[in-house]
Order: structure tokens, then sequence, then C-alpha cells
């Protein structure tokens, strides 16, 4: 298990670029994390889009992925629960502000008879927040429940 000074060496070592998105990643998922808990979904939807011109570049995939990496590893950091639509939001926030198309994808499944949900985000049809292990675990709803506000 990776010590505190550990961590620190690998952020320290990271390009200033991914230590920018973790330490944004660091804020908002326990910020959007307790917006949804007070305003719900519309509310925290509402606040967090804006339009932004779509990404042209060829490497708006692996840039989606790297990102989708950071904001997971800063979702494990703050150990909260049920966390996979704060993070999701997070990371498409992140990713809108850089001008990368993404859909968060809500699905649901039965599990003992409860009801249950997830969340995760989607770049031209794939996704990059999650294994698709898991989210085929899901039936993904069909509505645009996320769209970016790109383009």
């Amino acid at each position: 298990m990776a010590t505190s000074i550990d961590r620190l060496r690998r952020f320290a070592a990271m390009p200033r670029n991914d230590r920018a998105v973790a330490v944004a990643a660091l804020i908002l998922v326990p910020a959007i994390w307790v917006a949804l808990r007070l305003l719900g979904y519309k509310a925290t939807r509402r606040i967090l889009s804006r339009r932004i011109e779509a990404c042209e570049h060829p490497e708006c995939g692996s840039v989606a992925r790297q990102t989708a990496n950071l904001v997971n590893a800063a979702s494990r950091a703050w150990g909260l629960p049920r966390c996979c639509l704060a993070r999701s939001l997070t990371l498409q926030r992140l990713l809108a502000s850089r001008g990368v198309p993404t859909d968060v994808r809500i699905g649901v499944s039965l599990d003992g008879g409860q009801l249950v949900a997830h969340a995760w985000v989607e770049h031209l049809g794939k996704v990059i927040n999650d294994s698709i292990t898991v989210v085929n675990s899901y039936a993904a709803l069909e509505t645009d429940l996320g769209h970016s506000g790109l383009p």
C-alpha cells in the first residue's frame, strides 16, 4: 500500500497539466458529491453545464483516458460512498473545459432484489472511466442524462 510520501512523490513527478487536473478533481469530486445530495441531479447538472467548443484533435481520446485516470484516483483518495455520479460529472466537466465531448450514462440492475444504479462516462461511445465488465452488468438508460454541452 502506498504511503502518503509515495503519493506525494508520484504527484510531484506528474507533468504540470496532470497535476492541475488532479488538484481540480480533488476539489470537484467532493463538491459535486455534496451538490448532488443538497441540490439534486437537475440543479447540479444546470450548474455544471456550459457550452464549449468541441476538440478537433485526434489525441482527445488519450486526453479523455488520462483525465479519467486522474479523476478516478482523486475519487479513491476521498473514499466517498456511492460517488460514481459525482466522479462522472467531475470527469465530464474537466473534459468539457478541454473541449472533449462526453456523455454521462446511467445504468440500472437488480442486486439481490434491490434496484441499483451506476454512472459512467463515454467518449465517442467508449467507456473511459470504468471497466467494461462493470458497465455491462447494468442496463443503460436510453435518455440523454448528461451530454457535455458540446456541439
